[in-house]
């Protein structure tokens, strides 16, 4: 499990993940309530953001 953080209604996932610190390029999937989405996604008022990092490899 994640920490829970809050964000306000109509805000992005690009400006969570910058806020967090996090460039959009280390993010390699982004679930909202459970679903795949996108960076441009517009968050709501009870959203569930999941991000998963870019993992380095071969």
């Amino acid at each position: 499990m994640g920490d829970d953080r809050e964000f306000s209604e109509g805000e992005t996932v690009t400006s969570v993940v910058k806020r967090l610190g996090f460039r959009a390029d280390e993010i390699k999937i982004i679930f909202v309530n459970g679903k795949i989405a996108e960076l441009d996604t517009v968050l709501r008022d009870g959203d569930r953001l999941g991000l998963a990092p870019a993992a380095g490899g071969m």
